[in-house]
C-alpha cells in the first residue's frame, strides 16, 4: 500500500493565494529583527579590551604618560567628558582631550600642559559613552581602570 502524497492541484487556488500572502505579509518586516526591531543583525555592545596603563600599575611615568584604552570596535570619537582621568582629594584631577587612532579602536587621552602626574598618587582612568560606528549601540557600563 502506498501513502497518498497530498495534491495541492486539487486545492482551490485562492485559498493557496490566501496561505501564501499570508506568509509574505507575516515576514515581510522590511529587514527588522522581529523581537529587538532591529535594522541590522543583533550586534554586541563595544567593549574595552586593553588598556594602558594597566590597571593598579604603579611607577607609570609622570610626565606625559601614555593613558589609552582599546575597544573591540570601531566607536565615535570620544570627548573628554567620556574619557576621564581622576584622582582623590587633596589631588587636582588632570585635565586633557582624547584623541582616536585612524581606525576609531583606540582611544588616548592626552594630558593638558602641564602634562605631568603626582608623584604616589592613584589615578582612576574611566570611559564611557562608547558608541559602535556600525550599530549605534553604546557601552552598557563604565569601563574604569
Amino acid at each position: 500500500m502506498r501513502p497518498t502524497i497530498f495534491n495541492w492541484s486539487s486545492t482551490p487556488k485562492w485559498l493557496l493565494l490566501a496561505i501564501i500572502s499570508t506568509f509574505i505579509v507575516a515576514c515581510n518586516d522590511n529587514g527588522r529583527d522581529p523581537i529587538l526591531g532591529n535594522d541590522r543583525n543583533v550586534g554586541q555592545l563595544p567593549a574595552v579590551t586593553a588598556v594602558t596603563p594597566a590597571n593598579n600599575t604603579m611607577n607609570v611615568g609622570l610626565m606625559n604618560p601614555s593613558i589609552t584604552a582599546e575597544f573591540t570596535e570601531a566607536v565615535t570619537a570620544l570627548a573628554a567628558g567620556d574619557f576621564t582621568v581622576t584622582c582623590a582629594s587633596p589631588c587636582t584631577s588632570p585635565t586633557g582631550t582624547v584623541s582616536m587612532n585612524s581606525t576609531n579602536t583606540v582611544a588616548t587621552f592626552n594630558l593638558a600642559a602641564p602634562a605631568v602626574l603626582n608623584e604616589l598618587t592613584l589615578y582612576t582612568a574611566t570611559v564611557h559613552n562608547a558608541t559602535s560606528r556600525a550599530t549605534g549601540l553604546a557601552m552598557q557600563d563604565p569601563y574604569i581602570w
